[in-house]
């Protein structure tokens, strides 16, 4: 149920719900001076997340406004309106205060931690294949070193 604080016409909802339990565990399980210390990289790393799926979800609209202003000098680079206002209005409509709160929830929940984690694996373990051919050209001392490591 969403509810409108007629005050500040700010209204809160289940998510707005979810977010103040989530933030009251995460202060029980943090000492006060350590979270106040935290607050604004918690809050800039979120907002690094949201703004890099806008860009994923928004890709389309962000290369056709790049191909228009290529294609134009400046003077009329003023042409490219429309692709900068469609390009202008996904990415508002996907940098909200929704997006930052489902982002957030995933924080305190540790499941960005859990998905960055992955995503690390993914490149590793796209890493390791590559690295065979690599090692080819390196000196024979170097080879058995760099194998070991890559074994442990």
């Amino acid at each position: 149920m969403t509810f409108t604080d007629k005050t500040t016409n700010q209204g809160r909802d289940e998510m707005d719900e979810a977010l103040t339990k989530e933030l009251d565990e995460m202060a029980l399980r943090i000492p006060p001076h350590v979270l106040r210390r935290i607050e604004h990289r918690i809050h800039d790393g979120i907002m690094t997340r949201v703004k890099e799926e806008a860009t994923r979800k928004c890709d389309q609209f962000l290369k056709e406004f790049a191909k228009c202003v290529a294609s134009k000098t400046m003077s009329t680079a003023t042409e490219c309106g429309g692709a900068r206002d469609a390009m202008n209005e996904c990415f508002h409509r996907e940098n909200n205060e929704t997006t930052y709160q489902k982002y957030r929830i995933m924080f305190l929940r540790g499941e960005l931690h859990e998905m960055y984690k992955a995503k690390l694996q993914a490149r590793v373990e796209a890493f390791k294949k590559e690295i065979p051919e690599s090692i080819a050209g390196l000196p024979a001392g170097k080879v058995a070193k760099y194998g070991d490591d890559m074994n442990s």
